[in-house]
């Protein structure tokens, strides 16, 4: 007359008294260990390292096989230096306006005057801000000009010029990388300001 009592799946990797037996050693691509086949994430892990490992130039003789972690590390983007693709100070300039005929108006002056390459006019959107000491929310539209820092400036005064409101939002981000091609026609669209 024994209580019953749960049945506990033991995660141990092996040794005695463990719920399955230990990893099988057997030596398969570049000599590691082959993880037990109901360990599915070793299993998923060792596939990717034989499958990185395959990408990577044969070792001598005397160097030990790289491990797991360092086939990931060495194929991880984000270990590795950026590349700046952007030779052309490509930026994207924003604003935005309660109004849909100033954005259209602004970015088709853009365009036309070859102070951008492309713009996109999207919204609606809910702006909350602080307005001579009040806060406000307002539905706006949003404008995203695609152009290089070397027109921005005549770019701001166009959009001050075209712009309804008191104090436009006209902020600019820098484009660190992308398609090569890409920014090399929106550097191509602008006009230089010599």
């Amino acid at each position: 007359e024994g209580s019953a009592r749960p049945h506990r799946l033991n995660t141990n990797t092996g040794g005695e008294g463990s719920a399955r037996p230990p990893s099988i050693e057997h030596k398969h691509g570049r000599g590691r260990l082959r993880p037990h086949p109901t360990d599915v994430h070793a299993q998923s892990k060792y596939r990717l390292g034989l499958s990185l490992a395959s990408q990577s130039p044969d070792l001598g003789s005397d160097e030990a096989p790289p491990s797991h972690l360092e086939i990931l590390a060495s194929h991880n983007p984000m270990s590795q230096p950026s590349v700046n693709t952007n030779s052309h100070e490509s930026i994207v300039v924003t604003t935005t306006s309660d109004r849909l005929e100033t954005l259209e108006q602004i970015a088709c002056e853009s365009v036309k005057q070859k102070l951008a390459a492309c713009c996109q006019v999207s919204g609606p959107i809910t702006s909350h801000y602080v307005w001579e000491g009040k806060t406000e929310a307002s539905t706006e539209w949003q404008c995203q000009i695609k152009t290089t820092i070397d027109a921005y400036d005549a770019l701001e005064k166009l959009i001050k010029s075209l712009h309804h409101y008191d104090e436009p939002e006209i902020v600019y981000f820098r484009i660190d990388g992308g398609s090569g091609s890409y920014l090399e026609w929106v550097a191509d669209s602008v006009r230089s300001s010599d």
